[in-house]
């Protein structure tokens, strides 16, 4: 039982930290993504996406703006109703999918009009757009089942300890007690 507590802890736990990555560096992206646009360095913006595109875990990073339109790229590809919902509601969503026969985590994160932005997107867009992060979990997963077993060889061995732990506590102040008062309830009655 508690093998398995902790792992459904660690799980919960390991799932929280995967989503903070993923809002990390969503913050970071919305910023380099800022900068270049404030700077009208336009054409940077491919290169800075495709560093983040490498990072570790990271399936797929789109930018959308606030028609739907996938931003960015040669090839536009459907939004999907995530995004248009993000954008309709200004609120981030995450959801669970599978890329490449594996499972991402999904996170649609709304990109605000901030005060800097105005000059070139007005100040009555309440948004830029929206992007769309996921992140592989196929890494968490297999960590979570590497820490299951851990946890699962640990408890067992803690486990034999207390056995093998009670049973020479249990001999030595019981059994051993009444087996001498066993020989000496012996030992008179043959007198």
């Amino acid at each position: 039982i508690a093998a398995f507590l902790s792992t459904q802890w660690l799980a919960k736990e390991v799932q929280n930290n995967n989503q903070e990555r993923a809002i990390l560096i969503a913050t970071h992206l919305i910023h380099d993504l800022e900068t270049s646009m404030l700077r009208h360095s336009h054409g940077t913006i491919s290169s800075v996406l495709s560093v983040y595109r490498r990072y570790k875990g990271v399936e797929e990073i789109r930018f959308f703006n606030p028609k739907g339109q996938e931003v960015f790229v040669q090839k536009q590809s459907p939004s999907g109703p995530q995004v248009e919902e993000t954008l309709k509601t200004g609120k981030s969503i995450h959801f669970e999918k599978e890329m490449n026969k594996q499972e991402v985590a999904s996170y649609v994160i709304p990109v605000f009009n901030r005060p800097e932005c105005h000059g070139c997107h007005g100040k009555d867009e309440r948004l830029r757009g929206a992007l769309l992060l996921s992140l592989n979990r196929e890494e968490m997963k297999t960590y979570i089942g590497q820490q299951r077993k851990k946890f699962s060889i640990l408890f067992g061995v803690i486990a034999v300890a207390i056995v093998v732990a009670t049973m020479i506590a249990v001999n030595r102040l019981f059994l051993r007690r009444l087996m001498d008062l066993q020989k000496g309830a012996e030992a008179m009655e043959e007198r």
